[in-house]
């Protein structure tokens, strides 16, 4: 498994409301396009079934399927509003009875579980193949794209992690063998902490973040005041949409060592913040801690 050492996650996430039907359609379309751009071929699918549609599509939810046999029942149970999410892999044989997060993957749709809707890809980044020389802007133009679907967009992240994190799982609260504030995070999420987007779960390399997370107050001031209180040490803010503003980290070093969760300045950025009890799981870790 030496070459899925390093996953990079790119994430957009909404919490109103979409045309889920609109949104799996577009979202085939891009998914099909970053496969693409990124030379792989979809090997495999799992789908979100609709509970009152089951009967409409022969296809169980989070069943893992030979996605050349059921592309046509896929194209069907959108049409049929029978589905609620897609995940489609690029799974070399290797590894497809290994884990799920060893693989070129999107993942896109409604998660009603978690109050959201999102469009997501996880990539490997080691190896020495590099498809992000420069990527803070390959990684924009991508948000861009996923803005025009993802309606009501209010939050973003891009993150390498290690693999073994099992990081595609992030956005919805499933990990693999990840460190303690992480897997803290992953929990709370999963139990609905926070999944209003009006508060941020973490920091990462690059973060897009509304008003309501930069105005919500963080040691006595507003966040995006506190960020730029720290002379470029806690990043850097630039506008990205009327709604959303972009946080980063980037300096003129090496593209995916600044975007890598365990970088410094991410790292002590994001302990700073947890020294002020600014997390949501944090509180969600306190409540429980506190039971009898």
């Amino acid at each position: 498994m030496e070459a899925f050492q390093n996953k990079l996650v790119v994430c957009l996430l909404s919490a109103q409301d979409v045309d889920s039907d609109s949104l799996l359609l577009s979202g085939m379309d891009f998914a099909e396009e970053l496969f693409s751009k990124f030379k792989r071929r979809i090997t495999n699918v799992s789908c979100g079934i609709r509970l009152e549609a089951r009967e409409k599509i022969q296809m169980k939810s989070g069943k893992f399927y030979d996605y050349a046999r059921k592309q046509n029942a896929i194209t069907s149970g959108i049409q049929s509003s029978a589905i609620l999410n897609v995940t489609l892999y690029a799974m070399p044989p290797e590894f497809a009875s290994a884990a799920f997060d060893w693989s070129f993957i999107v993942e896109f749709g409604a998660f009603p579980q978690f109050g959201v809707s999102l469009f997501q890809f996880g990539i490997d980044v080691s190896g020495g193949e590099s498809y992000f020389c420069d990527c803070k802007p390959e990684i924009l133009k991508l948000w861009v794209k996923m803005l025009d679907f993802l309606s009501g967009a209010r939050y973003g992240f891009a993150s390498v992690m290690p693999a073994i994190y099992m990081p595609i799982g992030y956005a919805t609260g499933l990990m693999g063998r990840a460190p303690d504030e992480l897997m803290h995070d992953a929990n709370a999420w999963r139990n609905g902490v926070g999944n209003d987007l009006k508060r941020m779960r973490s920091v990462h390399g690059l973060n897009l973040v509304s008003k309501d997370v930069l105005t919500r107050p963080v040691g006595g001031i507003a966040l995006d005041r506190w960020i730029q209180s720290g002379d470029g040490n806690r990043g850097a803010l630039t506008q990205f949409s009327t709604e959303l503003s972009c946080w980063s980290f980037f300096d003129s070093g090496n593209c995916q060592e600044t975007i890598n969760w365990n970088n410094p300045r991410v790292t002590s950025t994001r302990n700073e913040l947890m020294a002020l009890q600014v997390f949501p799981w944090q509180e969600w870790l306190k409540i429980r801690q506190q039971r009898p």
